[in-house]
């Protein structure tokens, strides 16, 4: 009689502990899915206002630089491929973006906290 009350308990135990495992595992998901939307937000947010100010300087620069030949149409072509060369040496290096993604994404999927510490 003791023995499968002790049975019973046990297999509670184990239920209860599987079952705070998985909420465990959820809330890591949903602590990093959190960060990586929050970020993405700003993220986004960050590049309209930067888009913004890129088309305004490349109208003054278009502007003066049509000042200065004389010609709007040579003068955009002119920023287009200064544009074109720098989107090409900043794309040549894309380490930076990839690191950034790796250190979001891998403390969701691998805890390096040991569970003992939490109590």
């Amino acid at each position: 009689m003791a023995d499968e009350r002790l049975t019973d308990r046990i297999s509670e135990d184990l239920k209860q502990y599987v079952r705070l495992r998985v909420d465990s595992a959820k809330l890591a998901a949903v602590d990093g899915l959190s960060s990586v939307a929050g970020g993405a937000v700003a993220l986004m947010l960050c590049l309209f206002l930067v888009n913004l100010a890129f088309m305004l300087f490349t109208g003054v620069f278009v502007y003066l630089i049509d000042m200065l030949i004389g010609s709007w149409v040579w003068a955009a072509v002119i920023l287009g491929f200064v544009y074109l060369i720098a989107g090409v040496c900043i794309f040549r290096h894309p380490a930076p973006f990839r690191n950034k993604m790796v250190r979001v994404f891998v403390p969701m999927f691998f805890n390096d906290k040991d569970d003992d510490d939490d109590e």
